[in-house]
């Protein structure tokens, strides 16, 4: 008699806010799944928000087609199968929990990145900017429906730390598993960088990504030393008024021509510019996971970094350690780093999109079969 493939139901993000990373999550998941699996895939419709798309209102749009349209589209499907194990890929969707909870009798498995605006919420950083009254009754109801899981992943161990302090009955229902990063140096380049001398930065203009210490140090190098043609790459959005101050917006102006942003560019095009970046520059005050300097150093790039999510654990003493706070340590490092010549670190054991497949294919049968599914 053939073996009954389980049925696990993935719940993947709103492709409207446009997080890459979560997407290529889900992609790496339902993809060339396991035999003992039937994977099927659902997310929120962008119904109202494809409407007001790039206007002021589609923060609320999105919250329509993710919250009411996409609960009674979730809450249908649940009662139309029967579900041997849900899994939600991103614990900001933890709201969809207890819809799980009442419509279904298979697992709920829940993956934290981690719990960076959760824990503004509880007032963890005194230095995030605050939240709004709905960004804290949101925050509430994740936290609160973090609470029906049965079991937490993690990116990294300081997730897991911090998820069993604030939910203490995923301490012995929760463990890690590191995201998968592959990013090597291609054969052809879209565009080359070879040609240049630059700093680079790869990440969101999120306060906990710290970009203005990037600036700043980048600053500290060309006003006081004879760096004249090098110049600092930001993959990904300008930088926004609350990164600058009077002084940093200044020197931004006066050399903008040196201060180039990428955004929307392909994984070769990212190989590239790590390969050829004189550095990579990452003080960020919070990290869940960590992908650009993991991705960073695959490629040969030397990287400098605050011990933040995964990174210290995967890369252990083969990058350049900050104090995020601590700009002067930062500027030193950086200039330090683009002053002696590159060294030739051996390439760590840093887990492949693969090794993270597998992981959670393996949890899975675990968790089936506790329960004799």
């Amino acid at each position: 008699m053939p073996n009954i493939k389980k049925e696990i139901l993935i719940i993947s993000n709103y492709k409207y806010d446009a997080q890459f990373s979560m997407l290529r999550f889900a992609d790496l998941l339902t993809s060339d799944h396991d035999n003992h699996f039937e994977i099927n895939e659902i997310f929120p419709a962008p119904i109202l928000g494809k409407l007001f798309h790039n206007t002021r209102i589609f923060k609320w749009a999105a919250y329509f087609d993710k919250i009411l349209l996409f609960t009674k589209r979730l809450r249908s499907k649940l009662q139309k199968k029967n579900y041997h194990l849900v899994h939600i890929l991103d614990h900001s969707n933890s709201i969809y929990l207890p819809i799980i909870k009442n419509f279904s009798n298979g697992i709920r498995l829940i993956t934290c990145h981690d719990l960076i605006a959760v824990k503004s919420h509880l007032g963890f950083f005194d230095y995030a900017p605050k939240l709004s009254c709905t960004g804290h009754l949101l925050q509430n109801l994740i936290l609160k429906s973090l609470n029906s899981s049965n079991y937490w992943v993690c990116d990294s161990m300081q997730t897991k730390l911090d998820i069993n302090q604030i939910i203490p009955c995923s301490l012995e229902r929760s463990s890690v598993i590191h995201l998968g990063t592959n990013c090597h140096v291609p054969r052809k380049c879209e565009k080359s960088y070879s040609k240049l001398k630059y700093i680079l930065h790869v990440g969101s203009d999120a306060w906990y990504k710290n970009r203005k210490s990037v600036l700043k140090a980048y600053k500290f190098i060309k006003e006081s030393y004879s760096f004249d043609d090098l110049k600092l790459f930001f993959v990904g959005p300008r930088l926004q008024p609350n990164e600058l101050d009077v002084d940093t917006n200044h020197f931004y102006l006066k050399n903008k021509s040196s201060i180039k942003f990428i955004r929307n560019i392909s994984n070769k095009e990212l190989a590239s510019l790590y390969n050829n970046a004189l550095l990579l520059l990452f003080p960020s005050f919070a990290e869940g996971f960590g992908w650009p300097p993991m991705e960073a150093t695959l490629c040969g790039c030397q990287v400098i970094t605050s011990p933040q999510g995964a990174i210290k654990d995967i890369l252990k003493n083969q990058a350049h350690y900050i104090d995020p706070f601590d700009q002067d340590l930062i500027n030193s490092i950086t200039l330090n780093v683009l002053q002696k010549p590159k060294l030739n670190f051996p390439i760590p054991q840093i887990p492949s999109n693969t090794d993270c497949k597998v992981s959670y294919y393996e949890l899975y049968k675990k968790l089936l079969n506790e329960l004799n599914y």
